[in-house]
């Protein structure tokens, strides 16, 4: 998301059949892009969230210290990498993750003292872009490896903490499916439910006409919620950038495709949307 002004205008649209809220907190990106987490009021309470900063070593010139330029890479000192309090370090992310425990009611909603549920961890994501890659040299690699093992070291940390917790970790990774962070995060024992899209249609990006798979939703579940499908919604892909500005129509309103993940406990189907 852009900022809260961006939240407040679409949880406040009058096509939406539900109340939502939404959990946020401004990031250091120098772009104003943020992560963040809607929810329908009615089916969701909200037990804590808190954004996750990681520190680096890496002097690539990027993430919110850098200077930008890859070629001559400097990033400015601002953290503490191992704890021993002196900066050695630069901040992870231009846009941490936000990391959601909530409750999530299943059946009887209406009813306070008849609802059940279950609780469920998210870490919202939104990766180093590879905007600085040429054609021959993977600048934002290191850095986007980085990023999953922290992520992964979160879901680790989790499972442990909370052996039956549900955990998804979703949105705009910024790499292939077989890429070094993907393999990171699955290492940690998440599920790639986007795999289960058909492949013609399992793309969320489009670039130089070349479809990709940048977006996800990773899961560890346990039974008996489970995710049972995926659906994409091609409306920003498929689209030419003139789109954007024709305020008339919803297609090419992002330069991602929303993606709809169907989580399934006992008969009840569920959906979860994930747009970047």
């Amino acid at each position: 998301m852009e900022n809260e002004t961006v939240l407040r205008a679409l949880v406040g649209r009058p096509e939406l059949d539900h109340e939502y809220g939404y959990v946020w907190e401004d990031g250091p990106d120098l772009r104003g892009i943020d992560v963040a987490m809607l929810y329908r009021k009615d089916r969701v309470q909200i037990y804590g969230y808190e954004v996750r900063q990681g520190c680096t070593r890496l002097e690539d010139g990027l993430g919110p210290d850098g200077n930008g330029d890859v070629k001559n890479p400097v990033n400015t000192i601002t953290c503490d990498t191992n704890g021993d309090g002196k900066n050695d370090g630069n901040r992870l992310f231009s846009r941490p993750p936000l990391l959601v425990h909530a409750w999530v009611c299943l059946f009887d909603c209406q009813d306070s003292q008849a609802a059940q549920g279950t609780d469920i961890w998210v870490i919202v994501n939104h990766f180093k872009s590879k905007i600085e890659d040429s054609r021959t040299v993977e600048y934002t690699l290191p850095r986007r490896i980085e990023q999953a093992e922290f992520v992964a070291g979160l879901v680790n940390q989790l499972q442990w903490e909370s052996p039956q917790a549900n955990l998804v970790v979703a949105g705009d990774l910024n790499d292939f499916p077989a890429s070094q962070p993907l393999t990171i995060l699955l290492e940690s024992g998440l599920r790639n439910a986007v795999q289960g899209i058909p492949y013609p249609e399992r793309y969320s990006y489009l670039f130089q006409g070349i479809s990709q798979v940048l977006d996800y939703g990773l899961f560890d579940l346990k039974l008996p919620l489970a995710c049972i499908a995926v659906v994409p919604s091609h409306i920003n892909a498929d689209y030419p950038v003139v789109y954007a500005g024709v305020n008339e129509t919803v297609y090419r309103s992002s330069d991602h495709d929303l993606l709809t993940f169907h989580l399934k406990i006992l008969d009840l189907e569920l959906f979860w949307v994930c747009s970047i």
